[in-house]
């Protein structure tokens, strides 16, 4: 009897530390189909947004960001109070963006935040200046806002960087 109560609790005890370290009592295989489908909704916006990046304007590329976004870029270091003036300059002015491929390397999903790393090939034209290439490794920290995956933080840097000697 003494070990049939022993096993008992053994069996209580794991169950209650499964639901005490399941958040709202998900378990492993719920949050390994939330966590996939988290990975498609990010890419499913990436699909639309290089898609559409020769067409793109203003509101439908402000859609991406979220209002408190950084971006660190070469050559640009923006907050999200700046974002909505440097792109209506941007659109307004004859500014472009021609192609954009993406590839995603990995995407880390904790709850409403995603962290992700990969590195893209935009062809673009700055208002005034030359079309230009880029080449960057990127990092993307993305937020959930309302049930929208939104960029809240945008590092880039050269794929091409010379290397220190």
């Amino acid at each position: 009897m003494k070990a049939l109560a022993g096993v008992a609790a053994v069996a209580f005890v794991v169950l209650v530390g499964a639901f005490v370290f399941m958040p709202n009592g998900v378990t492993p295989k719920d949050q390994e189909q939330s966590e996939s489908e988290v990975k498609q909704a990010i890419m499913d916006r990436w699909d639309a947004y290089m898609a559409n990046a020769a067409d793109m304007d203003l509101d439908t590329w402000l859609s991406y960001w979220t209002t408190d976004v950084r971006l660190l870029e070469p050559g640009m270091d923006m907050t999200g109070d700046e974002l909505p003036a440097w792109g209506e300059e941007f659109f307004a002015s004859g500014g472009q963006v021609f192609s954009l491929d993406l590839e995603s390397f990995e995407i880390f999903v904790h709850g409403d935040v995603a962290y992700q790393i990969g590195q893209y090939d935009e062809v673009f034209q700055l208002p005034n200046e030359d079309r230009t290439e880029a080449h960057n490794y990127f990092f993307a920290r993305w937020e959930n806002e309302g049930g929208t995956w939104k960029i809240s933080r945008f590092l880039a840097g050269p794929r091409d960087a010379p290397s220190e000697g």
